[in-house]
């Protein structure tokens, strides 16, 4: 976590310095609220209106998209395994809140930049059948479970989410961007819901700690579509193998 942390801060520190030695202004991004610093003299002046920005990271606050897994395999597990990781995939949903946002641009007149986040991501991934899932001997097992006044039965797992993206546009238009991102998983947790609120929860899933993937976006000012491909298995040999890829909608102000 603190290899993270520090890497973010790393990132953010070099875009605001490499603003500042081409003498133009960056503008940071925190939960919905533009600070734009721009070079005056030995000093820096902030102002609280993006219309002072002469570039503008395209990162929306809010991002919601769907979760689809690909390449399922169970070749982990020793012997026959009945297929669990089935989804619906309308439901399985990740919810992104990118707190803090930074961005730069790369030429003093292009249209080139560079923008990179720090913010919280939510994901669930909701079974297509009444499934329990719970660790044994170091294996995820799932195991049906009595439909009798079964609702949902779901993954859930929250990270902290740093993507990186080289941007092309203006920043008052449209826009298309690549990159990466990392997350750090600091929870996950197995879930059933049933009839008349009772619940059944297992967090000792121990889902693995880093995930990693590849990100791209296209869209106008702040609103965007875009797809996310994890590179790293959700699940490192201890469960199905699998890589999600989740496509959505970023909205931002």
């Amino acid at each position: 976590m603190r290899k993270i942390i520090l890497f973010a801060l790393f990132t953010l520190t070099t875009l605001s310095a490499k603003a500042h030695s081409q003498e133009e202004q960056v503008n940071i991004n925190v939960a919905g609220i533009d600070l734009t610093i721009s070079p005056s003299g030995p000093f820096s002046r902030v102002h609280t209106f993006s219309r002072y920005a002469k570039y503008r990271s395209h990162l929306a606050l809010f991002e919601l998209g769907f979760n689809i897994p690909t390449n399922v395999s169970y070749g982990t597990y020793n012997g026959t395994v009945e297929p669990w990781f089935n989804l619906i995939d309308a439901k399985s949903t990740q919810f992104t809140f990118n707190v803090f946002s930074v961005g730069t641009r790369l030429s003093p007149n292009g249209p080139v930049g560079l923008s990179a986040a720090l913010g919280m991501s939510w994901n669930n991934y909701v079974f297509d059948t009444p499934t329990r899932v719970k660790r044994t001997d170091g294996m995820l097992t799932a195991e049906p479970i009595d439909t009798n006044g079964w609702v949902k039965s779901k993954i859930n797992t929250f990270a902290l989410h740093l993507p990186i993206l080289l941007e092309v546009g203006q920043r008052k238009g449209f826009f298309a961007a690549v990159g990466g991102y990392g997350d750090l998983v600091v929870g996950s947790r197995s879930k059933i819901k049933y009839s008349k609120h009772n619940k059944e929860i297992n967090r000792g899933l121990n889902l693995p700690l880093l995930q990693a993937g590849v990100t791209a976006r296209v869209g106008y000012r702040r609103v965007y579509m875009f797809g996310n491909y994890s590179l790293t298995e959700l699940f490192r040999n201890e469960g199905p193998s699998t890589n999600i890829l989740t496509i959505g909608l970023g909205i931002g102000f």
